[in-house]
């Protein structure tokens, strides 16, 4: 769940339901700082304030939730991610929006304007995945990454 490095409290509340709700899923949380002391989280998920360049690690995860805004986007597409774009409504020209909605026909992508499609969506893109969802976090990933 990327929030970026403002955050975006609709993302943070849903990684934080969904996390709760699926604790078979292991969940990574970009909270940015605003957010980050929001809630406390299980031991299926973790959560940052920051992380340098992202992008360079959305290749570890099965599935990137995200705003959907045109960098975002282009460094999900270039690297075949599968991702639910949750598009923010409050942009000039609602411009995230039509991002989302122009992205719908491929494969990896899939849009949720809320909780319920966000849930569905991730439960599907997951199924058709090719990786193996772990039962418990591979830290080492991360932690060589982060330097933690």
């Amino acid at each position: 769940f990327v929030g970026g490095s403002n955050g975006a409290l609709e993302i943070v509340k849903f990684a934080y339901q969904f996390h709760l709700d699926n604790p078979n899923i292991n969940c990574v949380i970009l909270t940015g700082n605003r957010y980050y002391d929001l809630y406390d989280l299980n031991n299926n998920a973790i959560k940052f304030k920051r992380i340098e360049n992202v992008s360079s690690i959305f290749k570890y995860f099965n599935v990137i939730v995200s705003r959907s805004g045109g960098a975002t986007i282009s460094e999900l597409f270039s690297i075949g991610s599968k991702a639910v774009l949750i598009p923010s409504r409050n942009v000039v020209g609602d411009h995230q929006y039509h991002n989302a909605i122009n992205l719908k026909e491929y494969q990896n992508f899939k849009v949720a304007l809320d909780y319920e499609e966000m849930k569905n969506a991730i439960t599907d893109l997951l199924s058709n995945d090719k990786k193996t969802i772990k039962k418990n976090f591979d830290y080492n990933i991360l932690d060589n990454y982060l330097n933690v």
